[in-house]
């Protein structure tokens, strides 16, 4: 995988892996070579760090964790990035917005990324973070600390989506092999990064202003993301994403929102109009609703969207 990069003390924007799962997701996001981004792999295990195309890496716990993994000691995975805690925080440096990637498997990812976040809220620093849950047949044990592990970084960082892995799980196709289950896992934490990072990246046609967005999801707490590649333009494509990706009673409340458009060059400005107006009439209730877009020119007669809806409560969305 070509995934090199220069390491960027002056991001804008940071996204940080933490442990196997979000160190792999990032290196993933890296091929795509999105611009004003700093990709930071940080890891217990010195062996597969070292084998990371990052740039910039961090060795958490070396004296705790001795290089190796913790396996599933998330209490050590925790020590590990507090005996850090310097290393990260200059990791950070200069960031106005950090994106969090981990698997919740009870491992170094997990015990780590809350004092990730809590290092990057002191400094100031928005944090959105992008977690994965285990597959069901990984066992009940497993799942149960994914649980109070979301519950810990809720404790921590700003904005959290959650990436339910069952929700890539392909039980009808009979070759779907265990390594294609876990790979899908990996591609579908790296398309939420990419898609969030999309949503508030300056450059594009419009543009979301930081301050409003650091208002909207600022303590936004467990949200929403919902992506989707919808033929057609328009009210036409927003409605095709809202049933495809069952957003209906995640609109109902009074929440906010944050749309972001992808489309080809020649989208008009009623297409644009009528996507966000029918995101409008299915969200009558949202306190606000802010959106962004961007030209793809790989794009024909389509568009993708991604919504962004925050203010769940975690008591009430077991299902995420």
């Amino acid at each position: 995988m070509s995934c090199d990069q220069d390491h960027r003390p002056d991001a804008f924007i940071k996204v940080v892996g933490i442990g196997g799962l979000g160190r792999c997701a990032i290196e993933r996001l890296l091929s795509m070579k999105i611009s004003g981004v700093e990709c930071i792999a940080m890891d217990a295990d010195i062996h597969e760090l070292r084998r990371s195309c990052c740039a910039h890496k961090i060795a958490l716990g070396p004296e705790t964790a001795k290089g190796r993994s913790p396996g599933r000691n998330a209490l050590l995975g925790r020590q590990s990035a507090q005996e850090s805690r310097e290393a990260i925080a200059g990791a950070l440096s200069g960031a106005r917005i950090a994106f969090l990637a981990a698997g919740m498997g009870g491992n170094i990812g997990m015990g780590a990324i809350p004092t990730v976040a809590e290092i990057a809220g002191e400094m100031g620093i928005l944090t959105v973070s992008v977690a994965t849950t285990p597959f069901d047949f990984e066992g009940k044990r497993k799942l149960m600390a994914a649980e109070q592990g979301i519950k810990d970084l809720l404790d921590a960082t700003d904005c959290l989506v959650v990436v339910p892995s069952s929700s890539v799980e392909n039980t009808e196709d009979r070759e779907f092999t265990l390594q294609r289950s876990f790979e899908a896992v990996e591609i579908a934490l790296c398309q939420r990064l990419r898609s969030l990072i999309e949503l508030v990246r300056p450059g594009g046609v419009v543009s979301f202003d930081f301050a409003d967005m650091r208002q909207i999801l600022k303590g936004a707490g467990l949200s929403r993301l919902a992506v989707a590649d919808v033929k057609g333009r328009g009210e036409q494509a927003v409605v095709s994403a809202i049933e495809g990706l069952r957003l209906e009673s995640g609109l109902s409340g009074e929440r906010s929102i944050l749309l972001h458009f992808e489309a080809p060059r020649d989208v008009t400005l009623h297409d644009v109009d009528a996507a966000i107006a029918a995101i409008r009439k299915a969200a009558q209730r949202a306190d606000e609703i802010v959106w962004s877009a961007c030209i793809d020119d790989t794009l024909a007669d389509e568009m993708r969207i991604a919504v962004l809806i925050t203010g769940f409560d975690i008591a009430a969305s077991k299902d995420y």
